[in-house]
């Protein structure tokens, strides 16, 4: 069954979004939108022109999916995302990054046509593929059409852009561009070790940005007991990057404040890592 849906929101808003020249940042985008599906594989495929142009943008993987109710929500409003601050994912309760939504605009960045295949559990219980499809020429129209997924399929989500002629095409082709990636997902890595995230066949790998590591043992005291607690700041790889800031907490009940702020309180709270901030931290660093 397939409709369309119209996307509510100001052309003004659309059009700076979809002609966004940061074509990296756009990749990126796409990335945490899969993390924030409880992905733990991501794989970004660059498909070339010829020896050297940019063809075709895929980054496929193995998230929750978008149901067929969500998608016909999701891509249709910018701005009112459920990616609140604070907010986790549905399963794994790993903290959200997608920036209300407009992701799936900024997409528009690498490829003048857009392709989201999904596969997700419908609220029914049932697997079902859902397919989302919109061009530049129309970018507030999104066709969504809906299916029943074969037994064999699994969740997951597939991103496919392409048809798209710009010099800002060929940043993703530079090696600097899998550095940045891995500058900007490094924290987030390191707390969720399970994640696997490739670019353009290279796995991205958090350790190549630790230059040196600080550690130390601290205590707080959380209803009337003392508990211990673990602090591992690593400075950035480069001179402008944001040091990070790792906390290894024991207790139960700990809340999670290091990274990302606002997390909730977790029965078994993980490692957390993340860009220091003011206030965070119960030691001077």
């Amino acid at each position: 069954m397939a409709d369309h849906v119209l996307l509510e929101a100001g052309n003004d808003l659309v059009r700076q979004l979809s002609h966004e020249r940061e074509a990296v940042k756009a990749v990126l985008e796409l990335v945490w939108n899969s993390l924030d599906a409880d992905a733990t594989k991501v794989d970004v495929t660059i498909e070339r022109s010829g020896t050297t142009g940019l063809d075709k943008v895929v980054v496929a993987d193995n998230g929750d999916g978008i149901t067929p109710e969500k998608a016909r929500t999701a891509f249709k409003q910018v701005g009112n995302s459920d990616k609140r601050v604070g907010g986790t994912t549905d399963r794994l309760r790993r903290p959200l990054h997608g920036k209300a939504g407009r992701g799936r605009l900024r997409a528009f960045a690498l490829g003048d046509a857009t392709r989201w295949t999904s596969t997700a559990r419908a609220v029914d219980g049932q697997l079902m593929r859902t397919t989302i499809e919109s061009e530049i020429s129309r970018r507030t129209t999104w066709r969504i059409d809906t299916q029943s997924a074969p037994g064999t399929d699994s969740p997951g989500t597939k991103v496919e852009l392409w048809g798209k002629q710009a010099h800002h095409l060929n940043k993703p082709l530079e090696p600097k561009a899998a550095t940045q990636i891995t500058a900007a997902l490094a924290p987030y890595l390191l707390t969720w070790t399970d994640i696997r995230v490739i670019y353009d066949g290279q796995r991205i790998d958090p350790q190549t940005q630790i230059q040196a590591e600080e550690f130390e043992d601290l205590t707080f005291d959380y209803e009337g007991q003392t508990h211990p607690f673990h602090i591992r700041l690593i400075p950035g790889a480069r001179a402008q990057s944001a040091p990070s800031l790792c906390v290894t907490p024991p207790a139960p009940r700990w809340r999670a404040s290091m990274y990302p702020p606002n997390t909730p309180t977790s029965p078994t709270p993980p490692t957390c890592c993340g860009n220091r901030r003011p206030g965070t931290a119960t030691k001077s660093l």
